[in-house]
């Protein structure tokens, strides 16, 4: 059952309507128990002050094949919604508010009478049971901005593909919604971050702009919650992602050795913790070949500042450093202590039983030599077909020929060429189709 969510806000708050409990979840159990529900986009009657759920307009339902509009808000009249609606071409029988589909009694069949004229397909008898088949229950934890931005304003939300893929791999049932802070306007759900550990959740789903797992993670550890099942949106969306994957690769506490921010771009894609040093920076290919080989000798000596350079691209200046004849320009830093005090405490966080090099190269030789480092996981992303095990294959065609570019992609999963989880987990080569 294909579903759209229109979110009704009170223009006017009251004390008593702040503290009114949601329809939505209870409706949205009563339809999972009588057919599968799949959400397929949420509107809002007015813009939210934060990050909203889901971006899509009202005029963009009509394109989408939907078979219930579920109306929920505080205390809703339905005329005005549906004379909307018939402006925007939808169809009025398949509108019903939250709080008709939580009354006693309440069945697709009993809505059907009331509709005009045209019947939605969902009142079909469904081919298979709900009951009959498998559920995914999730908690989706909202995390809102504190400070907005223009930028962070227009940002898609990726809640709503991040729970396609989601459906894909097992049916979800949405348990819970909590906030990382209260709304000022109908909130979706009341539960608090507290009543989590009593629910029997499989995946904590977590939503909002560009969000810092680690102090979740910290505060779901006070909360007694199970961390292996907290996951990013952006995460979920990597392709081939499943929840034993990423529970295998959150417990390998993985050290990535990168010569560019290859690193960084993988531990915020994936919520993982910081175990290395090279992150947000970038070094020469001829120093990176020069680390290698003894990086564990390399990483007991000191950086010596050597000068700053210019960033034109973000307006900063940023310090460059010597390590024992290697150069390593800190251009996500604005001063040479910050980015001391950064690397000297992730140095010592690297997991030796466990690291990935990444590199790429235009040159054969270059990765010939780089295939030969003793390291059990390498990756050289190369725009030349090759068959060295550690030689990565990416098509000059990709990103415009932009080596690094489409290396990164790799890693953030807009560049489906290779598994990233499998590469991430054994260094294994698998490409995608």
């Amino acid at each position: 059952m294909n579903v759209v969510i229109w979110v009704q806000y009170d223009t006017v708050q009251t004390k008593k309507k702040s503290h009114g409990r949601s329809l939505l979840k209870p409706a949205l159990d009563v339809l999972n128990n009588l057919e599968t529900v799949k959400i397929i986009g949420v509107v809002e009657s007015v813009p939210m002050p934060i990050n909203k759920l889901q971006t899509i307009e009202k005029n963009e339902i009509a394109a989408l094949d939907y078979d219930l509009i579920l109306v929920t808000g505080h205390d809703v009249n339905l005329a005005p919604i549906l004379d909307e609606a018939k402006e925007l071409g939808l169809d009025c029988s398949k509108f019903v508010l939250d709080s008709t589909v939580c009354k006693p009694g309440f069945s697709l069949d009993s809505l059907k009478e009331n509709c005009t004229p045209a019947t939605p397909k969902i009142f079909a008898t469904p081919a298979t049971s709900k009951t009959s088949a498998p559920a995914m229950n999730v908690v989706i934890w909202v995390e809102y901005d504190n400070v907005r931005t223009q930028k962070k304003n227009h940002g898609q939300s990726l809640l709503k593909p991040a729970m396609d893929v989601l459906n894909k791999l097992e049916t979800v049932k949405i348990i819970g919604v909590v906030e990382s802070i209260p709304t000022p306007i109908n909130k979706l759900d009341t539960i608090k971050k507290s009543d989590i550990a009593a629910l029997n959740y499989d995946l904590i789903l977590v939503t909002g702009h560009d969000v810092d797992l680690a102090p979740i993670l910290a505060e779901a550890k006070e909360l007694g919650l199970d961390l292996d099942k907290i996951v990013l949106d952006r995460t979920v969306l990597i392709p081939g992602f499943t929840p034993a994957r990423y529970k295998e690769l959150r417990n390998s506490n993985l050290s990535i050795l990168s010569m560019g921010w290859w690193t960084g771009l993988a531990y915020h894609r994936l919520g993982l913790p910081k175990l290395s040093p090279t992150v947000g920076m970038y070094t020469s290919e001829e120093s990176f070949m020069n680390f290698l080989p003894e990086a564990r000798w390399h990483l007991k000596k000191d950086l010596h500042f050597a000068h700053t350079e210019y960033n034109a691209d973000l307006g900063i200046n940023f310090p460059v450093f010597w390590l024992d004849g290697t150069q390593w320009f800190m251009n996500s830093f604005t001063n040479d202590a910050d980015a001391l005090e950064t690397w000297n405490t992730l140095k010592d966080k690297v997991n030796w039983s466990n690291v990935l090099v990444t590199m790429h190269t235009s040159s054969p030789v270059v990765l010939e030599r780089f295939n030969c480092l003793p390291y059990a996981k390498k990756v050289c992303f190369v725009p030349f077909e090759t068959e060295l095990e550690s030689g990565f294959y990416l098509s000059p065609e990709l990103c415009g020929g932009n080596l690094l570019q489409a290396a990164e992609g790799v890693v953030t999963g807009t560049v489906a060429a290779y598994d990233v989880w499998d590469l991430l987990l054994y260094g294994k080569k698998t490409a995608l189709n």
